[in-house]
């Protein structure tokens, strides 16, 4: 099935899952696009909390950026969708975590959205000079950051907010640049989240009482 999008003078016939996907595009997608904006080619970045919608973009993102991925997560069922995005690595074992990452170089940039041990987790794993930037505390502890880093190793630390930061302080065309390019993306097929369709009459209770794999968009 085919719906029709109309953007500034032009009409484009797109799919009806194109739209789907395309639901993210504002917060997720556009989130993740501004927390790779310091990531080179070549570079690898460290994230948690990875199989949120956030992070299934950044994998996605910095895979066509040519940027490499590590990925933690809590549930080990999620690790292979993951891979299957192009997440370099994915693990849920925390207490692993230096080995593994060891196939990689270090870090430069630490994405977290959880917080407590977790964030204390993959600042360890950042080169000298590394950034730890946090967007979330699903965790609702502390974002952790042990002394010797600070000290020994000189890293770094700051949140995000998309509302609060980018959309104040960008102009027209950078915003218009970053959509033109995730829209780009998602209609290549190389960009979206897992997401389930309901109908909003029949289902909406429902849906709130039950857990999703994803996000869930509502049809009216």
């Amino acid at each position: 099935d085919f719906q029709i999008a109309i953007g500034r003078d032009q009409a484009q016939a797109l799919q009806k899952e194109a739209i789907t996907r395309l639901g993210s595009l504002s917060v997720c997608y556009s989130t993740a696009f501004q927390l790779l904006a310091p990531a080179q080619p070549g570079d690898v970045v460290i994230q948690n909390g990875a199989s949120g919608a956030v992070g299934q973009a950044v994998i996605q993102i910095a895979k066509e950026r040519q940027v490499r991925t590590i990925n933690v997560v809590r549930d080990p069922h999620k690790e292979d969708y993951l891979r299957e995005l192009g997440g370099d690595i994915v693990t849920s074992d925390l207490a692993k975590l230096k080995t593994i990452c060891a196939e990689l170089p270090a870090p430069k940039l630490a994405l977290n959205c959880v917080g407590g041990e977790s964030s204390a987790a993959i600042a360890k794993r950042l080169a000298s000079k590394g950034h730890l930037v946090t967007y979330g505390g699903m965790a609702r502890e502390p974002v952790v950051l042990p002394t010797p880093l600070l000290i020994f190793k000189g890293i770094t630390s700051s949140g995000f907010w998309l509302s609060g930061q980018f959309y104040p302080e960008s102009d027209h065309r950078q915003r218009q640049e970053m959509i033109d390019y995730l829209v780009g993306l998602v209609l290549a097929g190389k960009l979206g989240v897992r997401t389930k369709t309901l109908d909003f009459r029949g289902e909406a209770l429902e849906a709130f009482r039950r857990e999703h794999q994803g996000k869930v968009v509502f049809t009216m």
